[in-house]
């Protein structure tokens, strides 16, 4: 006995047809936050400067520390 393939389309599916309003809100959410980023970064340009050499320290240090 052959399995037959079905041919309706999985909620997945119909998910990547039309973007739910989940997805909608999620992009308008990162708008609006790379738009804060940008106004703070043209304010305080060392700052930011700053703040990401110190982050850049910190993420290296994590990834990158030796195990004894």
């Amino acid at each position: 006995m052959v399995a037959k393939k079905s041919t309706k389309k999985t909620g997945s599916a119909r998910t990547a047809e039309k973007p739910s309003m989940e997805v909608y809100e999620a992009v308008e959410s990162v708008k609006k936050g790379a738009k804060k980023t940008d106004s703070y970064v043209r304010k305080h340009p060392w700052r930011s400067v700053g703040i990401a050499a110190v982050l850049g320290a910190f993420i290296s240090r994590l990834f990158f520390r030796r195990r004894r």
